[in-house]
């Protein structure tokens, strides 16, 4: 079996959580248009890094029935991406 290095997570910008918010309803059809327009809000993380955010409590499970995880907004920033310390433990050294 290969081993999985990426996992794929949506970040919280744009219409990303109003999209999570409406794949909770509606049709098959319906949902699947949205998983797809969900794909431009989704980066992959290596697994070093999902492992990091996932044990800070910032990676949470948006949709068990599709296997979304949403990242939590403190770690993405736009001019930067997907980062692994929050502003308020930069500030802290």
């Amino acid at each position: 079996m290969i081993p999985k290095i990426t996992h794929n997570v949506v970040v919280p910008y744009g219409n990303a959580m109003e999209l999570l918010d409406m794949l909770g309803h509606g049709e098959l059809r319906e949902k699947i248009a949205i998983l797809r327009r969900l794909q431009e809000y989704t980066v992959s993380l290596f697994d070093y890094e999902y492992k990091i955010l996932n044990e800070k409590h910032a990676i949470s499970i948006a949709s068990e029935d599709f296997d979304i995880c949403v990242l939590n907004g403190d770690y993405y920033k736009g001019e930067y991406g997907v980062v692994t310390e929050t502003d308020m433990s930069l500030l802290m050294i």
